[in-house]
Protein backbone atom coordinates (compact mmCIF):
# COMPACT_ATOMS: atom_id res chain seq x y z
CA UNK A 1 0.00 0.00 0.00
CA UNK A 2 2.65 2.09 0.24
CA UNK A 3 4.06 2.19 -3.33
CA UNK A 4 0.82 3.82 -4.29
CA UNK A 5 1.41 7.23 -2.62
CA UNK A 6 3.49 9.90 -3.61
CA UNK A 7 5.36 11.31 -0.70
CA UNK A 8 3.38 14.25 -0.72
CA UNK A 9 0.40 11.75 -0.24
CA UNK A 10 2.27 10.00 2.54
CA UNK A 11 3.19 12.80 4.21
CA UNK A 12 -0.44 14.37 3.84
CA UNK A 13 -1.60 11.47 5.30
CA UNK A 14 0.60 10.74 7.88
CA UNK A 15 -0.07 14.27 9.24
CA UNK A 16 -3.91 13.95 8.60
CA UNK A 17 -3.38 10.84 11.52
CA UNK A 18 -1.42 12.86 13.68
CA UNK A 19 -4.29 15.35 14.01
CA UNK A 20 -6.77 13.40 14.21
CA UNK A 21 -4.65 11.29 17.06
CA UNK A 22 -3.94 14.76 18.78
CA UNK A 23 -7.57 15.26 18.74
CA UNK A 24 -8.15 12.06 20.73
CA UNK A 25 -5.49 11.74 23.05
CA UNK A 26 -3.29 14.41 25.23
CA UNK A 27 0.27 16.35 23.48
CA UNK A 28 2.14 14.05 26.73
CA UNK A 29 0.90 10.94 25.39
CA UNK A 30 1.21 10.97 21.46
CA UNK A 31 2.58 8.41 20.17
CA UNK A 32 5.08 7.81 17.18
CA UNK A 33 4.43 4.48 17.07
CA UNK A 34 0.74 4.82 17.18
CA UNK A 35 0.84 7.10 13.92
CA UNK A 36 3.06 4.73 11.94
CA UNK A 37 0.88 1.70 13.12
CA UNK A 38 -2.55 3.47 11.72
CA UNK A 39 -0.85 4.42 8.17
CA UNK A 40 0.59 0.48 7.99
CA UNK A 41 4.09 1.32 7.90
CA UNK A 42 7.15 1.14 10.02
CA UNK A 43 8.33 4.04 12.75
CA UNK A 44 11.66 4.36 10.62
CA UNK A 45 9.99 4.74 7.39
CA UNK A 46 8.00 7.59 8.87
CA UNK A 47 11.10 9.45 9.65
CA UNK A 48 11.95 9.21 5.86
CA UNK A 49 9.51 11.65 5.01
CA UNK A 50 9.94 13.74 8.28
CA UNK A 51 13.38 14.29 9.57
CA UNK A 52 12.82 14.14 13.03
CA UNK A 53 9.70 14.03 15.82
CA UNK A 54 9.72 17.66 15.89
CA UNK A 55 9.45 18.53 12.07
CA UNK A 56 6.70 16.07 12.11
CA UNK A 57 4.44 17.33 15.30
CA UNK A 58 4.85 21.47 13.68
CA UNK A 59 3.35 20.26 10.27
CA UNK A 60 0.34 18.13 12.94
CA UNK A 61 -0.09 21.66 14.42
CA UNK A 62 0.13 23.92 11.28
CA UNK A 63 -2.78 21.42 9.99
CA UNK A 64 -4.57 21.73 12.93
CA UNK A 65 -4.43 25.44 12.96
CA UNK A 66 -5.15 25.33 9.46
CA UNK A 67 -8.41 23.74 10.14
CA UNK A 68 -9.13 26.57 13.05
CA UNK A 69 -8.36 29.09 10.71
CA UNK A 70 -10.86 27.94 8.58
CA UNK A 71 -13.50 27.67 10.88
CA UNK A 72 -13.06 31.53 11.36
CA UNK A 73 -13.27 32.36 7.79
CA UNK A 74 -16.26 34.37 6.81
CA UNK A 75 -17.61 32.72 3.86
CA UNK A 76 -18.65 35.93 2.16
CA UNK A 77 -17.54 39.28 4.20
CA UNK A 78 -19.47 41.25 1.63
CA UNK A 79 -23.11 39.63 3.33
CA UNK A 80 -21.30 40.27 6.67
CA UNK A 81 -22.63 43.43 8.51
CA UNK A 82 -19.89 43.05 11.32
CA UNK A 83 -16.64 41.16 10.31
CA UNK A 84 -15.29 41.43 13.92
CA UNK A 85 -18.01 40.67 15.82
CA UNK A 86 -18.79 37.62 13.45
CA UNK A 87 -15.30 36.31 13.67
CA UNK A 88 -14.96 36.66 17.41
CA UNK A 89 -18.47 34.57 17.37
CA UNK A 90 -16.69 31.80 15.29
CA UNK A 91 -13.28 31.75 16.71
CA UNK A 92 -15.28 31.67 20.93
CA UNK A 93 -17.35 28.53 19.70
CA UNK A 94 -14.51 27.31 18.23
CA UNK A 95 -12.49 27.33 21.24
CA UNK A 96 -16.33 26.66 23.80
CA UNK A 97 -17.00 23.28 22.24
CA UNK A 98 -13.71 21.89 21.76
CA UNK A 99 -12.24 22.41 24.97
CA UNK A 100 -10.21 19.78 25.60
CA UNK A 101 -9.26 19.40 22.43
CA UNK A 102 -8.10 22.84 21.67
CA UNK A 103 -6.07 22.61 25.14
CA UNK A 104 -4.40 19.21 24.13
CA UNK A 105 -3.17 20.71 20.77
CA UNK A 106 -2.26 24.11 21.15
CA UNK A 107 -2.15 24.54 24.96
CA UNK A 108 0.71 21.95 25.46
CA UNK A 109 3.14 22.29 22.58
CA UNK A 110 2.91 25.97 23.54
CA UNK A 111 4.78 24.86 26.44
CA UNK A 112 7.57 23.05 24.35
CA UNK A 113 10.24 25.77 22.77
CA UNK A 114 10.64 23.70 20.13
CA UNK A 115 7.11 23.84 19.01
CA UNK A 116 6.34 27.39 20.38
CA UNK A 117 6.87 28.51 16.55
CA UNK A 118 4.14 26.76 15.38
CA UNK A 119 1.64 27.83 17.83
CA UNK A 120 2.86 31.17 17.77
CA UNK A 121 2.25 31.20 13.96
CA UNK A 122 -1.16 30.43 14.32
CA UNK A 123 -2.09 33.16 16.93
CA UNK A 124 -0.64 35.72 15.23
CA UNK A 125 -2.51 34.48 12.48
CA UNK A 126 -5.76 34.98 13.96
CA UNK A 127 -4.66 38.55 14.87
CA UNK A 128 -4.08 39.72 11.63
CA UNK A 129 -7.48 38.34 10.77
CA UNK A 130 -9.00 40.68 13.54
CA UNK A 131 -7.16 43.22 12.73
CA UNK A 132 -8.12 43.28 9.14
CA UNK A 133 -12.29 42.43 10.21
CA UNK A 134 -11.98 45.60 11.95
CA UNK A 135 -9.92 47.60 9.09
CA UNK A 136 -6.64 47.71 9.83
CA UNK A 137 -3.29 46.41 9.36
CA UNK A 138 -0.68 44.45 11.15
CA UNK A 139 2.21 46.40 9.52
CA UNK A 140 3.02 48.24 13.35
CA UNK A 141 3.52 46.84 16.38
CA UNK A 142 1.28 48.16 18.59
CA UNK A 143 -1.30 46.92 16.44
CA UNK A 144 -0.05 43.50 16.13
CA UNK A 145 0.30 43.40 19.79
CA UNK A 146 -2.97 44.72 20.67
CA UNK A 147 -4.07 42.07 18.28
CA UNK A 148 -2.50 39.00 20.35
CA UNK A 149 -3.77 40.67 23.27
CA UNK A 150 -7.12 40.34 22.03
CA UNK A 151 -6.54 36.76 20.82
CA UNK A 152 -5.64 35.73 24.42
CA UNK A 153 -8.66 37.30 26.10
CA UNK A 154 -11.38 35.96 23.83
CA UNK A 155 -9.31 32.58 23.94
CA UNK A 156 -9.51 32.65 28.14
CA UNK A 157 -12.68 33.45 28.13
CA UNK A 158 -13.95 30.81 26.32
CA UNK A 159 -12.24 28.60 28.01
CA UNK A 160 -12.88 29.61 31.21
CA UNK A 161 -16.70 30.06 29.88
CA UNK A 162 -18.13 27.46 32.48
CA UNK A 163 -16.67 28.91 35.59
CA UNK A 164 -17.42 32.44 34.03
CA UNK A 165 -21.58 31.35 33.91
CA UNK A 166 -21.83 33.15 30.38
CA UNK A 167 -23.29 31.30 27.54
CA UNK A 168 -21.18 31.56 24.23
CA UNK A 169 -22.79 34.37 22.85
CA UNK A 170 -22.84 36.81 25.87
CA UNK A 171 -18.77 35.71 26.07
CA UNK A 172 -18.21 36.56 22.34
CA UNK A 173 -21.04 39.86 21.90
CA UNK A 174 -18.35 41.12 25.47
CA UNK A 175 -15.38 40.28 24.33
CA UNK A 176 -16.42 42.08 20.55
CA UNK A 177 -17.55 44.94 22.19
CA UNK A 178 -14.17 45.17 24.01
CA UNK A 179 -11.65 44.35 20.96
CA UNK A 180 -14.18 47.02 18.83
CA UNK A 181 -12.99 49.61 21.50
CA UNK A 182 -9.20 49.08 21.81
CA UNK A 183 -8.69 48.55 18.03
CA UNK A 184 -10.77 52.33 18.08
CA UNK A 185 -7.72 53.34 19.94
CA UNK A 186 -5.07 51.42 17.76
CA UNK A 187 -3.05 54.61 16.87
CA UNK A 188 -2.61 55.14 20.75
CA UNK A 189 -0.88 51.80 21.47
CA UNK A 190 1.96 52.35 19.02
CA UNK A 191 5.58 52.61 21.10
CA UNK A 192 6.69 56.27 22.03
CA UNK A 193 8.64 57.95 19.51
CA UNK A 194 7.99 55.47 16.81
CA UNK A 195 6.72 57.85 14.84
CA UNK A 196 9.76 59.97 14.36
CA UNK A 197 12.25 56.89 14.18
CA UNK A 198 13.92 57.16 17.55
CA UNK A 199 12.07 55.57 21.26
CA UNK A 200 11.16 57.01 24.37
CA UNK A 201 11.20 55.91 27.31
Amino acid sequence: MSGRLSQSERRSQLVAIGAKLLHETSFSEFSIDTVAREAGISRSLLFHYFSSKHEYLSAVIDRSADFLIKQIELPDPESSTDPLYDIIVAFTRFVRRRRDNYLAVFRAPSQDPALHVAVDNMYSQIAERLLAAAGLDSSTPGRLMLGRCSVAAIEMSALQSESLELEEEEIADINARVTAMLFAQADQFEPRGRANGSHTI
